[in-house]
């Protein structure tokens, strides 16, 4: 996939762009059949599978990063693999500051859009665009004549008699629920992050973590224990993740992720481990001593092992 990262459109040649547009956050099953019908039509007009998106996400600008943490499914690094699988063939990716913003929607199609020349474009069904928010499918409709472009609206998907969505993924994987999220997603959810020191408490007891930093703009997990699977090097290893406080030694507010990778004896301070988050085990407990914490975790680890066999 051809990535263009804040590069003029005028620099762009794309043979015959059958494009969409939008931030496309999670890339669920709504976007993955857009992204589907986006494959399927350049290949029909003999085209180029093109989307145009934006960075950082508009919510960061247009909320002055007042409210943005948990809140990202996806990061436009971890987005460009997903995309890729779907078949989008060219990337562009519009740097959204606040003069972008300001942006009228004529403002947007004159210097983004058209002089792409697309030949289709193919929308969601509740985008709209410029500050004016004018409904795009509507204003495009109005324009596809002079400029000589085909247009289509998809449909909203549903699930369980409900339209999915980026709000209803992120509430899911919140409330710690990402079992569920994975029927939005077709995909576990992930993060990544940098393994920092920790207090080392789990090596004490025999069940050594490693305590992860990550893009506190992601969607955290609610807090509890899970299955997860962790990759590091490029390598896939089973264990379980504790995210929240630890109320067994001592009473703050401060909230943890820590992994515990089975089989696994390799010091990783400073590098970058990717958590696959399957399923939650339980809620976090405050135990009346060690010893009890202790025996509830060989209970969670054979849960989790228990689950993940039953899912190979």
């Amino acid at each position: 996939m051809e990535i263009y990262f804040n590069k003029s459109v005028e620099d762009i040649s794309i043979k015959n762009p059958v494009i969409t547009i939008g931030t496309f956050d999670g890339i669920h099953l709504g976007h993955q059949k857009i992204f589907s019908q986006l494959k399927q039509k350049a290949q029909d007009l003999q085209g180029s599978a093109t989307m145009i998106t934006f960075s950082p996400h508009p919510r960061f600008v247009l909320y002055n990063n007042l409210v943005t943490s948990n809140f990202l499914i996806y990061t436009l690094d971890e987005k460009v693999g997903i995309l890729e699988d779907c078949g989008v063939e060219h990337c562009i990716v519009l740097n959204f500051t606040t003069a972008f913003s300001t942006l009228s929607a004529d403002d947007f199609a004159r210097i983004y859009l058209f002089p792409l020349r697309p030949h289709h474009i193919l929308l969601g069904h509740d985008l709209h665009f410029g500050k004016d928010r004018k409904e795009a499918y509507a204003y495009l409709s109005e324009n596809k004549r002079e400029h000589k472009f085909t247009l289509e609206k998809v449909s909203p998907q549903k699930l369980d008699g409900e339209i999915i969505s980026s709000t209803k993924v992120r509430t899911l994987i919140k409330e710690g629920k990402v079992k569920e999220a994975k029927r939005y997603l077709e995909r576990n959810y992930s993060f990544s992050g940098i393994v920092v020191q920790g207090s080392k408490r789990g090596r004490i007891m025999g069940f050594p973590t490693a305590n992860i930093n990550i893009d506190d703009r992601k969607v955290i997990p609610g807090d509890g224990v899970y299955a997860v699977h962790a990759i590091y090097d490029q390598e896939t290893y089973q264990g379980m993740m504790h995210i929240g406080t630890r109320p067994t030694f001592i009473v703050d507010e401060l909230i943890t992720i820590e992994v515990h990778i089975f089989d696994f004896d390799k010091e990783i301070y400073g590098e970058k481990l990717t958590i696959i988050c399957l399923e939650k085990i339980r809620d976090i407990i405050k135990f009346p001593d060690k010893e009890s914490l202790l025996e509830q975790m060989k209970k969670d680890k054979k849960q989790a092992l228990d689950l993940m066999k039953s899912v190979e």
